[in-house]
């Protein structure tokens, strides 16, 4: 739920500073070139961990 948070908390702030910038293609872009990063790091670190604790109980 943290990620939803932050990511509305950008989206506010970009609008409070240039509320125009919404009508722009690249602002989408990269807002969800951001988005996609912050959670495939999540999800990467997750799995790490999940694969970590497997080899902790198999030996």
């Amino acid at each position: 739920m943290l990620f939803g948070n932050f990511m509305g908390m950008t989206l506010l702030l970009v609008l409070v500073i240039n509320p125009v910038s919404i009508f722009s293609v690249g602002f989408w872009l990269s807002f969800y070139v951001i988005a996609i990063i912050i959670y495939g790091t999540s999800t990467q670190k997750q799995a790490l961990d999940c694969s970590t604790y497997l080899h902790s109980i198999t030996d």
